[in-house]
Formats: C-alpha cells, sequence, structure tokens
C-alpha cells in the first residue's frame, strides 16, 4: 500500500511536468514566460490551505 500511495503523484509529476513545461516555455506575455503560472499556483494553493485548516478545526 505505501509504494502505491508513493507511485501514483510520481506517475502524475512524469505527465503532467513535462506538459507544463511545454506551455510555460511556448507562453509569450509581457510579464514573462512563467511568473503568472507562478501566481496563479500560488493563489490556488493559498486558497486550498485556507479551506485545509477550515475543515481541520471542526
Amino acid at each position: 500500500m505505501w509504494a502505491m500511495i508513493y507511485l501514483f503523484p510520481r506517475l502524475f509529476d512524469a505527465i503532467s511536468d513535462p506538459i507544463m513545461g511545454f506551455i510555460s516555455d511556448n507562453t509569450e506575455s509581457k510579464w514573462g514566460r512563467r511568473r503568472q503560472y507562478v501566481l496563479i499556483g500560488g493563489l490556488i494553493m493559498g486558497i486550498a490551505y485556507i479551506f485545509h485548516v477550515a475543515t481541520l478545526q471542526q
């Protein structure tokens, strides 16, 4: 079971990282190639953290 728990995130990363790398390498905007993805990812993770903490306190 532990092997499966560690396997699935690595498989997901093996598929999604090259795809997102291709997308960010080919992005041309006035803010640069990766800045908007870092900003959006930070906002999503911040909101997810707030919901996570809120559910732990109930």
